[in-house]
């Protein structure tokens, strides 16, 4: 039989292969000659390896455990050794590696290649308060005594880079703060569990910056943004201080923890936002803890198209908070909710009963996390009376801060959701047949 894929163009086999996995991608050099080293030449270098990081996520012994990150390190050398592209679109690392100098040469490797999406994904499952990962000035090309303000690198690895994602790296203000502004085509850059952070600031409209997300970075204390091109902002945590000013294209904005705890009572303090709330188009606010605030006060939200809210599934005033947004979002078209369990003290306050708005421009509902509790039910009907344009339900019982590793190790999250699936489909018998109900 003659084989056709083979004859194809070594594009279009590279093309094919930037589909699978990097482990699938190099099993194909067994095939034949033809094809010992088309992986070989792939733009894109995902070294995730939950599969590995699963078999001995629960190790018989510390050097057990050496092993298996000796293993992925010799794994990522070897592909690297037999790298043939002159450049490379994406390079991800995914794994529990901690300060390990073999990093440091990745991401040198990375920056050669001309990397435009710059991905270290360090997250610890076995020991989460382990050592971390600290750039060196080796690694972002400067002398030990530069100062990183002072610089504009014309190191090639900058000249190209558009996406920066770190996750459990150590990187402070200054360093972050060097990528922004030496990178001319840097435009997401996204922060988790940096401990290092303390102020950052980041001005000037000359950056290409637009969308910039931090998050768990317990030290930070204050951030600033002004006069630049940011069309996204997400954080979560608690500042003492956040600074928006002259932020003309700032749309979206995701806060979680941004609350002042007043007794029994936690307000979103709206005052950091007030440069943009009139521009808002998508709104995205973690309520977890927000117990007991009968009257909230919602500033008009006048351009917001989607709403995204979590709460506390004890929260016996979900109802009426969601009751104000919709009067203070006459353009609301999508509106997306969360309900979490918490180990949080029981809520003291009796229930107030919510105005019902009339809303003609809802046409969504979301439930994320979706269980089947009493309040979910009880707001699905209120917002079948409220909203009179809804079209569409849907309800998704994924808890997605649960990796797919968390998700092996642990088959009972998968059951749960089951079972909320199920519940989602017994709700949907209930409800009108001209709206359309999803269950995924």
């Amino acid at each position: 039989m003659f084989d056709r894929i083979s004859g194809l163009p070594d594009e279009i086999l590279v093309s094919i292969l930037s589909l699978l996995s990097l482990k699938e991608a190099q099993a194909t050099s067994i095939l034949s000659r033809r094809w010992h080293y088309v992986w070989a030449f792939s733009t894109t270098l995902n070294f995730d390896a939950e599969q590995r990081l699963i078999r001995f996520c629960k190790p018989k012994s510390d050097r057990e455990r050496e092993l298996g990150l000796c293993m992925y390190v010799d794994w990522v050398d070897s592909v690297l050794n037999q790298h043939r592209v002159a450049n490379i679109e994406r390079f991800r690392i995914a794994f529990e590696l901690g300060p390990r100098s073999c990093i440091d040469k990745w991401i040198q490797f990375a920056m050669r290649k001309g990397v435009q999406i710059l991905e270290l994904d360090l997250s610890a499952i076995l020991y989460p308060w382990g050592l971390q990962y600290k750039f060196s000035n080796q690694v972002l090309g400067i002398s030990e005594f530069s100062s990183f303000k002072a610089l504009c690198s014309e190191y090639i690895g900058f000249k190209f880079l558009k996406v920066l994602d770190f996750n459990r790296v150590d990187v402070d203000q200054d360093i972050l703060e060097y990528f922004i502004y030496n990178c001319p085509v840097l435009e997401r850059v996204a922060v988790c569990d940096s401990s290092l952070m303390v102020n950052l600031r980041v001005v000037g409209q000359s950056i290409a910056l637009k969308y910039l997300t931090i998050q768990q970075c317990l030290n930070l204390k204050s951030i600033e943004i002004c006069e630049a091109n940011l069309i996204s902002f997400t954080y979560g945590g608690d500042l003492e201080k956040l600074l928006l000013r002259n932020l003309p294209l700032l749309v979206e904005i995701s806060l979680s923890g941004m609350t002042r705890i007043t007794g029994w009572s936690a307000k979103i303090d709206f005052s950091y936002l007030s440069c943009c709330l009139s521009q808002l188009e998508i709104l995205k606010i973690n309520y977890i803890i927000l117990w007991g605030e009968t009257d909230p006060v919602i500033p008009s939200l006048p351009n917001l198209k989607c709403l995204e809210l979590a709460f506390d599934e004890d929260n016996n005033y979900a109802l009426l908070h969601i009751a104000f947004f919709i009067k203070q979002t006459p353009c609301l078209h999508t509106l997306v909710m969360k309900f979490r369990s918490w180990r949080c003290p029981k809520n003291p306050f009796a229930k107030k009963r919510a105005a019902r708005y009339s809303h003609d421009c809802l046409k969504v509902v979301k439930f994320l996390e979706y269980s089947g509790l009493s309040r979910q039910i009880e707001l699905v009907k209120y917002l079948m009376k409220t909203a009179s344009n809804l079209e569409k339900i849907i309800f998704d019982p994924v808890n997605r801060q649960y990796s797919g590793v968390h998700r092996l190790l642990f088959p009972h999250i998968v059951e749960m959701e089951e079972l909320s699936r199920a519940e989602a489909h017994q709700l949907k018998e209930k409800l009108p047949a001209t709206l359309d109900v999803v269950c995924q």
